[in-house]
């Protein structure tokens, strides 16, 4: 058989694109689906479309799983939707990015880092939860923030922006598909505080390697300018 892995990545894919559009209860689908692959393994001659079925009834429990299973624990089960003032602790899941724009001949600032959340903190109440979630900042944050690094954020946290015209970039739903439901807004330096600071974790090699070319790429230009950012 020529290329017999398409042969079962195609009916899991195509389990996955009906899952990520229905909007109906999944539970008789997916009993249907294995019935049908039960009865036609028992048929030599639909054994290979029963297989087929049975992949793609694997890809939508997976994908309907993945987008309707929300664990008790879940960040979702403890905000409101309105925006609220909180503080979360955990370890960034990925090192600060920054941009920069000039309005008025004036450079401002903004860092982005995704967060993997342990603990929410809301009126003095603390629960332990699992989530992620984007926090920025109106600044670059400092070279000492990288990925696997504990700290505690307070800030405001709010649900993602959705479209407010058809055609426009669904943000909301594109940071849903990372499994990211919210975002933290800080405000000042004050907002941030690292909790292992006394035994940091190790900066990964390529977070290293990016800072020392932009070091040395910037060392000849007098200055850190648009390329090098760029870079």
């Amino acid at each position: 058989m020529k290329r017999p892995m398409l042969w079962i990545a195609v009916p899991y894919i195509f389990g996955i694109v009906v899952a990520d559009s229905w909007e109906y209860s999944v539970c008789p689908v997916l009993f249907s689906i294995f019935v049908l692959a039960a009865i036609g393994f028992f048929v030599q001659k639909a054994r290979l479309v029963a297989l087929g079925v049975l992949l793609f009834a694997f890809g939508f429990a997976n994908q309907s799983f993945q987008l309707r299973f929300i664990p008790e624990t879940d960040l979702r089960n403890f905000v409101a939707e309105d925006p609220q003032i909180v503080s979360l602790a955990g370890r960034l899941e990925t090192s600060p990015e920054y941009r920069v724009s000039k309005i008025a001949a004036t450079e401002r600032w903004r860092s982005t880092v995704e967060l993997d959340v342990s603990e929410i903190e809301i009126d003095d109440a603390t629960q332990n939860v699992i989530g992620k979630v984007l926090v920025s900042a109106s600044r670059r944050l400092a070279g000492s923030y990288y990925a696997g690094q504990g700290v505690r954020v307070t800030g405001v946290l709010s649900r993602p922006l959705i479209e407010h015209a058809e055609g426009m970039f669904p943000y909301r739903e594109y940071l849903s598909r990372l499994n990211v439901h919210f975002q933290l807004r800080t405000k000042s330096a004050r907002d941030w505080r690292m909790l292992d600071e006394a035994d940091p974790p190790s900066m990964p090699y390529s977070l290293r390697f990016q800072r020392w070319a932009r070091e040395a790429l910037a060392k000849s230009l007098g200055k850190e300018d648009d390329s090098v950012r760029l870079l």
